[in-house]
Order: C-alpha cells, then structure tokens, then sequence
C-alpha cells in the first residue's frame, strides 16, 4: 500500500499483488474480526464490493495474490456468510465468493505447465504474455493448496484443488537430499524467524525458546529485524524492515505455549519500536534503513493483516480465537479459515491407509484389526513384507522364518558409513518401514538403533538373500498369495529387416541388438517372463513387438487416432499421469508403453488404488515401464534412423533374467566399491517388499 501518489501509480506495474492499495482492504479482513470490530466489516466487506475488480491489466505474482486476495476473500466470505456468528451479514449473497471464483479462474491459466507447478506471474486481463519467464520458488509452487482447495470445495469447481495438489506433488517429487546449497550460507534472513513459531506448533518448545532469542537479540540491536543477516561478520547486510510478521507471530506462539510473560515484555518492545519509528499521519511506514530510520513511502498489506493482528492475539489474553477448538488454520498470510463438515471429503482408501496409525503393542486384536489397516506384528519377514499403505514394524528375517529381534546388533550386522548404514546380515534386525508421500514406495526410517535420516541410504548386501528363494516354499504361501513381481526387466531391442540390411550409420550398426534396462509399475500387466499371478500379456513376450513413437502425442496423454495390433508405443515422461499413458496405448490396441525417463534415476509407476478399481481390469493384460535418460538418448536415435530409412523395424522382447542361483556369491564382496557404484546411480538396486520399492535401500548381493 502506497502512501504517496507518485510511488502509488508507479507500483500498479509490475507489484506482488493487483492495486495493492485496494487488496489491503481484503487483506485486513479477518483482522477486523480479531478486533471484534463488526461495524468496519460490514463497511469493510461492501467496500471491496463495491471497488475492488480483477479485470485489471496487471501481471501480479501468482503466490502473493493467492494468499494476500484470494486467502482475504474466502476468509471473509466465511464469517460473512456464517448464520448465528456476531460477524453474520443478514444483506450478504456470496458477492466476496463470487469474487474469489473470478480470482481463481484468472490465475489457473498459471498452471497449464509441462509439470504444473504454476509460472510465477500472469496477467490477469490477458494471461500468460509471450516470453513469460519460468522461473519460480517453493513456496509458489507448492503452498496454494489451502486456498485453492477451499476455493474448489465452497464452489464446488474442482480444478483449483486438483491444480495446487498436482502442483504441490510436482514439487514433492523433485525434492533434493540434504545437500542442498543454501544449508552453507553464512546470511538468513528476516523471513526465517517464522521457525520459532513452527517449533511450537511441532511441540519442540524447548528448541524454539532457544532459536526465538536469536532474532529477540538481532531486535534488541536494530529496534527492527533487519532483511538479512551475516554470521559470519556477526553483521546485518540489509537493514531493511518493512514491518514483517514473522518474529512477532513466533512470539505469539510462545507465549501462548509458555505463558511467560517474557514474551509480553518482547511484544511491548515491539510495539514500542514500531510506533516511535513507523508512525506516520495515515498509518504505518517501512523502514527503509534501520541505522538511520529512513522511512519508506509504502506500507504492505500484511502488516494489516499480520504484524498487528499478532500483536493484538499476543496482548488481548480474551479474545475468542484462543479458545476457539475448531479446526481453523491461519493461512500462510494468516487469514482465517476452517472447513464445515458438509464441505470435508473423505480420504481416498490408498490415503487413509497412508495416515493409519499402527499398534505397538506386539500383538493385534479382533477389534484394534476392524479400525485399523495395519497392526503391528510380532515377528513379520522380509519376503512377503508390507501387504498395503502406511507405516510399519518388521523383525526381518531372509529366510521368511520367525526370528527373535537382535536388540543389540554388532557391525558384523549393522555398519554406518558416511552416507547411512550397510546392513550385512538381516536377520532379526527390527526396521521401522513408513510410505512416501510421493507414492514411490516405502523408506526405511529405523534400523535397529540406529535412525536412518533423510537422504541416507541403506546398503544391504547379505548373501542369503539370494540364497532364500532356492530353499523352497515359504511358510506363509498358503495364507497370503503374494503378486512377487520383479522391479526391472531387461527389454531386448533388435532390428527385422524386410530384406538385405540396408546401409545405416555406424551408431546403429553397433546397436543392431541390445538390451535395456528397464523398471516396472506397481499396476498394470507384469512384464515379466514369468509369473503365475497375473494375466498372460503380448507385451515383449514370443518373438518380441514392435516398436513405435507418435509423433502427434509424444508424451501418449492423448487418444491416439489410430488403431495398433500390439505394437509398444515409446512416450516421453510427463504432461500426464503413467496410467493414463497406459490407457490411451490400451485403447488403440497397442501392448503396452515404454517411458523415457528424463533422469537416470530408478522409477517405478504407480497409481492411486481407486483408479485401478475404477477401471475393472482394463489394463490387467498391458504393460507401463519406464528407462533411464541414457537408455532412452540410444533407443531414440535407433528410432529416428529407422523412420528415415523404412527398410527395417524396431522390435523389442523382454529378456529372460539369470537366475540368482547363477551368481556368484561365494567370492569375496567389494562392499566399499558396489556402495559406491549404487550411490552414484551406476548401479542401482532396491530391496523390495511384497512388490513394494523401498526407496532408500541400495542391494548390492
């Protein structure tokens, strides 16, 4: 918000959010519901009624709108709109609703991306202009989902939730480990001191009164928090304050938490410093620099809508949201909402199972098994492992035997290395086995005694667990029949020549036959050889199949135009789901789809549980797997040399795998090199349970 007429009309350009004098109106909202000041909403919400439009040429950050505007909006519409609560407007007809619907379409248009995490800026009036850059951060791309998803359920418009989760998910998936470059900065920032309040909520009370005095004594210092911070120097690098939020709302937090009155003493200083440096005669000003209290000509909109909202929660010990028990949240730009029942959905069943609680008592009862989906067993193992979504405690076991849990493991079982642990020798080692959010699989969290932290991995090279499969049937096949498919299969790529073989280049002359290697889904028909439990499919089977790539619909997530006879089709990763790849390939007859991945990382496809019910077979007996970067680089030039030249076909055929019995496990390991091989990706093997990747294992046997 603007507090001079130059700086106001030259911020409508390019700002965070659309005429932001106007959005500090919706922003402030709620804060006027904190102030139980039912006079100023009902002016307050009329006024944005009446002057505040969308239909403007601006091109505002997609994060910032969402949750200063649209946030503002639902909010407010909510205690607007809710009959028997003090700030219920009997005149009210879902206008500021109507508004945030308008909103919301206007930046959905942001998310029409190759990954669909959103572009950062859009133009309202026109949408994404020519050239748009791509560039975007975190918290853009995946923190829209509580306004987007109350959007979709008080609309009852789907795209906005579906949008923001797929946006979260797409962020999700490409997280990196813990060797990120910013965790060696020598700066942080002002924003960072939201992480005291983040510890509260977490219940790390203790660590949050230590981090809270950190920024307390960067305020004692400055009379404000500066933007940026040296450590290094012991030194501030940017002395700006623009009156953020986040020391005061931790400060809050903590002394709701504590009750010391500590925090009110911090909270008085605060308030202090701001009206003896910020104060001016229509409200409040930034800080421009901190050493010499030069003032900005501008106020932002959350100030309204946090800084002094936080305050006043901290000194106003009865207002009525600190004993509220409802399910409120405050937004990332603390606006107020909550969720009627009549809007909640309930969990997917792959969802539900995920978020299940499991007993640890050692033993399942009749009544803890009809709440639950998954209890604790004594002594589960290792072959037949995780039967369905959640988290989960396993005595492992190579042979499938009963084992007593080692509570003491030496490293001849267990040894750390600079990257996690080896594990040389499974038997009775207890692991704690929770599901990935991303739906990849299942990590590995505990092992024995040892915590097994993110970006760590677990290294297991026992021999027995080759020698386990040839000791015969397992105790447990007659009660669980268990889907044993194999993570990889090895495609077998060659050329049918019409005739002569005509004269190609040297590139493929060298590849006139290879093999690939290749990771299977968790759906769809088995691709391999062999295997009893599922259907009999073409895919690569006999005398192998052809391949062919769609240039119309390279990533296969259109119907294809024409009609296959079993051919497999080859589609790049991405623009849509593996199942619906693998649906489009079954309905134009062909066998099945193979995905070039654009990483050479391990991929295994999967599919929530309800859509695979809610297609009664139809891919039981066609098959989705996916190759790495480099193998997909080779495949392709094989096939772009083939549709030049029309003498020959591309065919592929699943090759038969070795039996383990045929490797040899009885010469000495190089545990040090394979641990190597296997944490650069040269050469990459998950343990798996009951079909089920445990992402961070490494089998090096």
């Amino acid at each position: 918000m603007c507090l001079s007429k130059l700086s106001h009309s030259m911020s409508l350009r390019l700002c965070h959010v659309p005429e932001e004098d106007r959005i500090g109106i919706i922003h402030a909202l709620d804060t006027l519901v904190v102030l139980n000041d039912t006079k100023g909403f009902d002016t307050a919400v009329k006024n944005v009624i009446d002057w505040v439009s969308f239909d403007v040429n601006t091109k505002p950050q997609v994060f910032e709108t969402t949750i200063r505007a649209l946030g503002g909006l639902l909010s407010g519409h909510q205690f607007a709109s809710q009959v028997g609560h003090p700030f219920y407007l009997p005149w009210y007809r879902n206008q500021l609703l109507d508004m945030a619907h308008d909103l919301g379409k206007r930046l959905l248009p942001a998310f029409s991306t190759s990954t669909g995490i959103p572009l950062a800026r859009l133009n309202l009036r026109h949408g994404i202009p020519q050239g748009e850059s791509v560039d975007t951060c975190t918290a853009g791309a995946g923190s829209l989902i509580l306004e987007f998803g109350t959007l979709s359920r008080l609309t009852g418009d789907d795209r906005f939730e579906k949008a923001a989760y797929k946006a979260f998910f797409a962020l999700w998936n490409r997280k990196s480990a813990i060797g990120l470059g910013d965790v060696a900065y020598a700066t942080f920032d002002s924003l960072s001191a939201f992480w005291p309040g983040l510890q509260v909520l977490a219940g790390d009370i203790e660590n949050a009164i230590k981090s809270h005095m950190v920024y307390w004594n960067l305020w004692k210092t400055h009379s404000g928090l500066p933007e940026v911070y040296d450590m290094k120097f012991q030194t501030a690098v940017a002395l700006q304050y623009p009156l953020r939020p986040e020391f005061v709302e931790s400060t809050w937090y903590l002394y709701r938490a504590t009750r010391d009155p500590f925090y009110l003493d911090v909270g008085e200083r605060i308030l202090n410093d701001i009206e003896q440096r910020a104060k001016v005669d229509c409200g409040l000003t930034g800080i421009s620099d901190l050493s010499t209290n030069k003032r900005d000509d501008r106020m932002e909109s959350f100030v309204l809508s946090e800084t002094l909202k936080y305050l006043y929660l901290l000194f106003d010990e009865d207002n009525p949201l600190h004993s509220d028990d409802s399910n409120y949240v405050l937004t990332t730009e603390g606006h107020l909402l909550t969720m009627d029942r009549k809007h909640e959905k309930r969990l997917s069943a792959i969802r539900l199972r995920a978020t299940q609680t499991v007993s640890m008592s050692g033993s399942c009862t009749d009544q803890m098994s009809n709440m639950l989906d998954s209890c604790y067993l004594p002594a589960p193992i290792l072959p037949l492992g995780v039967q369905m979504g959640g988290s989960y405690d396993f005595i492992l076991s190579a042979t499938g035997e009963i084992v007593e849990e080692d509570l003491h493991p030496t490293s001849e079982k267990i040894e750390a290395v600079a990257d996690g642990y080896i594990l040389h020798n499974v038997s009775g080692i207890r692991a704690h086995v929770v599901s990935r959010l991303d739906g990849r699989g299942y990590d590995i969290t505990q092992l024995g005694p040892y915590a097994v932290r993110t970006g760590q991995s677990v290294y297991v090279d026992d021999p027995a667990l080759v020698l386990a499969p040839l000791e015969g049937k397992n105790r447990l096949d007659d009660i669980i029949s268990p889907a044993r498919r194999v993570s990889q299969v090895n495609l077998r790529i060659f050329l049918d020549f019409a005739g002569a073989p005509p004269k190609i280049g040297s590139e493929v002359m060298d590849n006139l036959e290879f093999t690939i290697n290749a990771h299977t889904a968790l759906f769809g028909g088995d691709p391999a050889p062999s295997n009893p439990t599922t259907k009999e499919i073409r895919f690569g089977h006999g005398e192998g199949v052809r391949l062919l790539r769609v240039v119309e619909n390279p990533h296969g997530c259109s119907p294809y135009a024409d009609k296959y006879d079993g051919e497999a089709i080859i589609a790049r990763r991405g623009e849509c789901t593996f199942l619906q790849k693998l649906i489009h390939a079954k309905l134009a007859g062909a066998s099945g789809v193979i995905v070039l991945s654009d990483e050479d990382g391990a991929i295994h496809p999967s599919a929530e549980e309800e859509e695979i019910k809610e297609l009664f077979g139809l891919v039981d007996d066609v098959a989705v797997v996916v190759i790495s970067r480099t193998d997909g680089e080779l495949l392709s030039k094989v096939m772009s040399v083939s549709e030049g030249h029309g003498a020959y076909q591309v065919m592929m055929a699943v090759a038969s795998k070795d039996s383990p019995a045929k490797q040899s496990i009885d010469k000495p390991r190089d545990t040090v090199d394979k641990r190597k091989k296997a944490a650069d990706g040269s050469d990459f093997k998950m343990l798996y349970l009951n079909g089920h990747p445990l992402v961070n294992t490494r089998l090096l046997v």
